[in-house]
């Protein structure tokens, strides 16, 4: 323990160093949700997945938006300007299908018939 200790200064040093390279190298960094490379040629789950790709589409064309508000989230006005924002949104062009917290619904089942609840 007392070797380390006498190396501290060079030790910290080599983390700032490693920091900085990682920091620069972060610019770099690309994202692919391409999910191919992950399976063998031939691979069932691989077909799978294609023909699933194929007559659903990919699911990579979302954007989120996040919305804050200062005093509470259980301001009404607050609420009532967000579900308009949510319900104006859906006019947009390109915009298939708008969801947002005061504008979900979700099913549910029983045994008799299945309903929705929002």
């Amino acid at each position: 323990m007392e070797q380390i200790l006498r190396y501290k200064k060079y030790i910290v040093l080599g983390f700032d160093l490693l920091s900085l390279v990682a920091g620069f190298l972060l610019s770099g960094l690309k994202f692919s949700f391409d999910l191919q490379p992950f399976f063998s040629e031939g691979d069932e789950e691989l077909e799978f997945y294609q023909d699933f790709v194929s007559e659903l589409g990919t699911d990579d064309s979302y954007l989120f938006i996040a919305l804050e508000n200062e005093n509470s989230l259980f301001d009404n006005i607050f609420l009532e300007r967000f579900h308009q924002f949510s319900l104006d949104v859906k006019g947009l062009p390109y915009v298939k299908r708008s969801e947002s917290l005061t504008t979900l619904c979700y099913p549910l089942g029983s045994s008799t018939a299945k309903r929705f609840i929002s």
